[in-house]
């Protein structure tokens, strides 16, 4: 099973919080916990720039931070930017492909 949540941000520094409502972090630890591949799609529309950050990293950076986003420094050092193509628009299915299932650049 595969699920994800897709966003957008105007911000250039970070993705705010307050764009994912409580029913869909809910959603995405359901998700995990029953074993299913979930994770966030999140556009940087200023930057253009797209990344796919597995739901086990944003769930763990909310649980152990006060703030109210994510900053962008996360984004890159624990998502994948998703080039952007002509026939599969934003191939996020490669990433998942090379890198497997909820095991972000961690491995774990």
């Amino acid at each position: 099973y595969i699920d994800y949540e897709a966003k957008e941000t105007t911000n250039k520094t970070a993705f705010p919080l307050a764009n994912i409502h409580k029913h869909q972090i809910d959603h995405l630890e359901k998700v995990l916990r029953h074993g299913g591949i979930c994770f966030l799609i999140v556009r940087f529309t200023k930057l253009d720039e797209t990344y796919l950050l597995y739901a086990k990293d944003f769930l763990e950076y909310i649980k152990n931070n006060d703030r109210k986003s994510v900053p962008l420094k996360y984004f890159k050092e624990k998502g994948y930017i998703i080039k952007i193509g002509l026939n599969k628009r934003l191939d996020y299915l490669k990433i998942i492909d090379e890198y497997g299932g909820n095991y972000g650049k961690d491995g774990r």
